[in-house]
């Protein structure tokens, strides 16, 4: 049996760092040789989702992994990034070989129909983020009666358990449950953000500390009260995954991204983004098919609740000034990586004190000190970090 990878770095055959990145390098190569002008999320969609075939096996690299690989194909000008301006005055970065020699002709039509595709793209993207919130509500009014909402319909909560919050929660909602004598458990609080974008989302985004923010400052009011914060996207890293079992929140990851059609948008339109920038998870919401997560909210969360709202009780108090800081934007970039790994050695104290004897995941970037230098060797902007 062929040894599965728990590096972090892609999900496949066992490898080291380096042996992913010339694995993702080639791929990249490969694949922007072949469609001649590519950008950042259908490098994603092709070679995380869809993955790529090594030695007989497919294997998926991880974001952090392309975004890596990409930098240092640029920097041996083993690739060029051009800015494509649309008829609508959209600029959209795409990465081209950086030998044009003899199919200039083709890749400047590459560049204009990738072009075109990915301002259409953007335009769908203004529907993605009121998609995923429908799509969130609807899963939680259909997931049973043991989910109560917060409010009426399991919107936006901005005051509960007499806390107003710095800012709304996408929704909340009660979970009653019953233990294993068939007792009834007090009910959990379940606050619940919803981030329906093309990103992976780390450890590092500002995202995932605004829910913990918010749900830190509920549980410090109330301590005793059983909590889970939920964090629901489209896709995130495992190292995330691993944070939030230390922690005691959710991460569900619905690897599909909602979307209503724009204006003079087609089903026809949206299906050519689905097939020619491969990102075929694009789900469309209307009224005749409206997709749920309900699963999750059925199931798993009664069998995860009670193991995770001890863990969030004990570490929330710790959690609490890491996200003041780290839910905005205007911490730079390696200040964010410290700041994060500076949360899991205060938890390595707190954890213990709490109760819970087992070692911490190794969720706080284990590269960092490569990533730091990379950092500081580029100048890195928080949109490259948002980009990881």
């Amino acid at each position: 049996m062929t040894p599965r990878d728990v590096s972090g770095h892609g999900a496949g055959q066992a490898r080291s760092k380096n042996e992913w990145l010339q694995l993702a390098r080639q791929a990249v190569l490969d694949l922007v040789d072949d469609q001649l002008a590519v950008a950042h999320a259908e490098l994603e969609a092709r070679l995380c989702e869809h993955g790529v075939v090594y030695d007989g096996q497919k294997d998926r690299l991880h974001s952090h992994i392309i975004t890596e690989a990409v930098q240092g194909l640029r920097n041996l000008h083993a690739l060029d990034e051009v800015t494509h301006t649309t008829r609508g005055s959209r600029a959209v970065k795409l990465l081209v070989p950086a030998d044009r020699r003899l199919r200039r002709t083709e890749i400047n039509k590459a560049i204009s129909r990738k072009g075109m595709l990915y301002a259409r793209f953007f335009n769908l993207s203004t529907t993605t983020g009121e998609a995923g919130e429908r799509v969130l509500r609807h899963s939680l009014s259909i997931a049973g009666p043991h989910v109560i909402p917060m409010e009426k319909g399991f919107g936006e909560v901005r005051t509960t358990m007499g806390v107003k919050l710095y800012g709304a929660l996408d929704s909340g909602a009660w979970l009653h449950s019953i233990d294993d004598e068939g007792l009834p458990r007090r009910p959990f609080a379940l606050p619940i953000e919803m981030k329906n974008r093309r990103q992976w989302f780390y450890p590092i985004h500002k995202e995932v500390y605004q829910l913990l923010g918010k749900a830190a400052v509920l549980q410090m009011k109330h301590p005793t009260q059983p909590m889970v914060p939920i964090f629901v996207c489209r896709t995130a890293h495992p190292w995330l995954a691993w944070m939030a079992k230390d922690l005691g929140f959710l991460v569900t990851t619905n690897r599909r991204q909602f979307a209503t059609l724009p204006h003079k948008m087609t089903p026809k339109l949206f299906e050519e983004l689905r097939t020619e920038l491969a990102l075929s998870d694009l789900t469309l919401v209307t009224e005749e098919s409206l997709p749920s997560i309900q699963k999750f909210f059925q199931e798993t969360i009664i069998k995860q609740a009670a193991r995770a709202a001890p863990r969030w009780a004990a570490a929330a108090a710790t959690v609490e000034p890491f996200a003041t800081r780290l839910r905005t934007e205007n911490i730079p970039p390696a200040d964010r990586l410290n700041l994060v790994r500076e949360l899991r050695q205060e938890l390595e104290f707190v954890m213990p004190k709490a109760g819970f004897k087992e070692p911490l995941l190794g969720w706080s970037l284990p590269d960092q000190e490569e990533w730091q230098d990379e950092l500081d060797d580029e100048g890195w902007s928080q949109d490259d970090i948002d980009s990881l």
